[in-house]
């Protein structure tokens, strides 16, 4: 179902997406489970919105963004990225 709503300085348009199946997300997880290590990261309260919401400002996911910050920060004191 596709919902347009429309007023003279914009449009809005809303777009129902059906959830994904359980065979699908199983497939999923095991790509990335063979594919991708996982890392948690531990921070002080509020600082994980704080990092969503400069990562959404940049456009980019959280874990893009903290991915991206980590490989900077090697690049910077000499540590090969591969």
């Amino acid at each position: 179902m596709l919902s347009i709503a429309k007023c003279d300085t914009f449009m809005l348009e809303v777009v129902f997406v059906s959830p994904v199946s359980k065979n699908q997300q199983s497939h999923v997880n095991k790509y990335i489970k063979k594919n991708y290590d996982r890392t948690l990261v531990t921070t002080k309260k509020g600082e994980k919105e704080r990092i969503q919401a400069v990562a959404e400002r940049v456009g980019e996911s959280m874990n893009q963004f903290v991915v991206t910050a980590i490989n900077e920060r090697m690049e910077k004191i000499g540590v090969s990225h591969e």
